[in-house]
């Protein structure tokens, strides 16, 4: 009998996870993704500066399933999972589309997260050419502003803070965190004196253990006077957010299913949850709470692992085989073309600078590779 995988999610953790389940000629696979194109995410910093980045970073699927006949993208909106009937209750993208469900014996949620647009699609966003106006409205805003305040000291901060230096070198670029060292949030200490010595030489401003007494939720552009709790004084032409990754989990309602901010999974990415409506349910990507750092490449092999053992077990009954991350976390940080710091998961973690770090990702922010693997051309 066939056995129906849905995937929830069209982005590199739910494509991936269709490509290798699609291997399983007795599986049909169903993906639900709301969107008519894929969003490359790590492109989207250069696309806010440089616009003739923008169509690197939106990827069409037309190809992306073409030798996969067992494979079908409904572009559509995941209203409702009943796990106890294994159903999946879906409003199509197309205008005036009634509301559909789908049985499911296999389900991936793979629903991603939020971030301040554009670094990511915001909700409204469902078209092509409606990404392509965000991003090149925040590559003019970017161009107009002088005095640049990136808000949050991660690796999205370091990298907006690298491609506006990068463009525009004579712009003051300027960078704010709570916390005393960047990359906080990140398990890489030896990545963040390399780093923050590249955006000092590189002239970009920081202002670390420091906390603005305005809070923001979103870019903004236009001249603003800010002070920090301790009493310092900002000027700045725009406030850029570089924080507030928000994982997508509305579709889970079961409260204990969540763990914080993140749906609970154990070490196979099966939600964890001892009731069978949960039996084969699982989570990838940055929704679920799995130790797997939250980066887009870790996300496509997180899919790549599940969808694999999905089709074993369809086809021969083995278990689903937990994911094991790498024992030490991958960390690349361009800062624009030609600079920046990384750290390579080898042994207990390598530092390169500026060359190597341009050769595996300064050079076109991976892009390359994601429209590889969704069997597409990168636009020249």
């Amino acid at each position: 009998m066939v056995k129906h995988i849905v995937i929830i999610g069209g982005g590199p953790a739910g494509i991936a996870a269709a490509q290798n389940a699609a291997k399983c000629k007795d599986a049909k696979i169903t993906i639900l993704e709301r969107r008519d194109f894929a969003f490359h995410a790590p492109g989207a910093l250069r696309a806010m500066v440089d616009t003739s980045f923008i169509p690197k970073v939106l990827i069409p699927y037309n190809k992306v399933f073409e030798k996969c006949p067992n494979v079908e993208i409904k572009f559509a909106t995941a209203d409702n999972i009943a796990f106890d009937s294994r159903s999946v209750t879906f409003t199509p993208t197309e205008p005036s589309s009634p509301q559909d469900t789908i049985s499911y014996d296999y389900l991936i949620i793979a629903t991603g997260s939020s971030y301040p647009g554009p670094i990511k699609p915001t909700g409204t966003i469902i078209k092509m050419e409606d990404m392509t106006r965000d991003l090149t409205k925040a590559a003019n805003d970017i161009k107009d502003s002088e005095r640049i305040l990136i808000i949050g000291g991660g690796a999205v901060g370091i990298e907006m803070a690298g491609e506006i230096k990068a463009f525009y070198p004579d712009k003051k670029v300027m960078m704010i965190d709570p916390n005393n060292e960047l990359l906080s949030n990140s398990n890489v200490p030896k990545l963040r004196e390399p780093i923050k010595k590249a955006l000092l030489k590189f002239g970009v401003d920081l202002f670390l253990g420091e906390r603005l007494n305005e809070r923001f939720y979103s870019h903004q552009f236009g001249t603003k006077i800010l002070e920090t709790e301790s009493g310092k004084t900002i000027e700045s032409d725009a406030q850029l957010v570089c924080v507030g990754m928000k994982p997508n989990i509305e579709l889970m309602k079961d409260p204990d299913c969540i763990d914080g901010r993140f749906i609970k999974v154990k070490a196979n990415m099966q939600v964890d949850h001892p009731s069978r409506d949960y039996e084969n349910v699982f989570v990838i990507g940055d929704a679920s709470n799995h130790p797997t750092a939250k980066l887009a490449y870790l996300g496509m092999l997180q899919g790549q692992h599940l969808g694999t053992c999905i089709s074993k077990n369809v086809k021969k009954g083995k278990d689903i085989e937990p994911y094991v991350p790498p024992s030490v976390e991958p960390c690349f940080l361009p800062l624009g073309t030609k600079g920046g710091a990384s750290q390579l998961p080898v042994g207990k973690g390598v530092i390169i600078g500026d060359f190597l770090t341009k050769i595996f990702k300064g050079k076109d922010l991976l892009s390359g590779m994601n429209w590889s693997s969704m069997r597409a051309k990168v636009p020249k």
